[in-house]
């Protein structure tokens, strides 16, 4: 499901996001059916909530996914604004101290 986000052509973006999903959901649906304790509800209402648990889980995964994604390109849109529009407004003779400094903190991050 992750990678499906970065696949640029859309057809075949669309036919990962779609086995990812079922993947997703069908795994969910196992492994609720394996751990579930069946002792009290009638058998036909354990399959309905693990159902519901699976399409749920599987919608919260999306989600997650999509607002992560959604997140790393606002930061990697402010980032570039910052790093090459921002020295347009640094002084020509502090240019050199600006580039320093803001890869001194891309590599305070990344390390």
């Amino acid at each position: 499901m992750y990678a499906s986000f970065y696949v640029n052509e859309k057809k075949l973006q669309n036919t990962f996001k779609g086995i990812s999903i079922l993947g997703v959901y069908i795994s969910t649906y196992f492994l609720v059916w394996a751990f579930w304790y069946r002792a009290d509800f009638p058998e036909y209402m354990y399959y309905i909530c693990i159902g519901i648990i699976a399409v749920l889980s599987t919608y919260l995964s999306y989600q997650l996914i999509s607002s992560r994604n959604s997140i790393l390109d606002k930061i990697r849109l402010l980032t570039n604004h910052i790093v090459f529009k921002g020295k347009s407004h640094v002084p020509v003779e502090k240019r050199k101290d600006y580039v320093k400094d803001y890869v001194e903190t891309f590599n305070e991050i990344v390390d």
